[in-house]
């Protein structure tokens, strides 16, 4: 399934950003970033017309080579979930860089390559 998503945490951002709806404005805070500190190889962010922050709305974390700015928009194909205990599942996808250069043919957790599977695995 492809989603349109809107990026919140860029790659190699070492601080948390969140985003601030009262201002529309993505803010780096003083925090470490989860996706940082384990070497995740893409952006996070949420779902576009699933809601906004802090609201309800779809959590993604995508697997991308590509440095998106908070607050930049990209398509992805969704691959998997993290189903956790607290409820606050999280979506996982491929952007198209990601697609072209490993050869996936077929989006889904369990058949991505290697690399690409223990990225996202290594996250929680």
């Amino acid at each position: 399934m492809k989603v349109t998503c809107i990026v919140e945490q860029p790659r190699n951002e070492p601080y948390r950003v969140r985003y601030e709806p009262s201002t529309k404005a993505f803010i780096k805070t003083e925090f470490l970033s989860l996706m940082y500190a384990r070497n995740f190889m893409g952006v996070y962010g949420w779902v576009a017309d699933s809601g906004t922050p802090p609201d309800p709305h779809f959590d993604i974390l995508i697997a991308t080579n590509e440095d998106f700015a908070a607050g930049e928009i990209i398509d992805a194909h969704v691959c998997g979930m993290y189903l956790r205990e607290d409820g606050d599942h999280k979506l996982l996808a491929l952007a198209d860089d990601v697609i072209c250069a490993s050869g996936v043919s077929d989006i889904c957790l369990s058949q991505l390559p290697e690399v690409l599977r223990s990225n996202f695995l290594g996250v929680y």
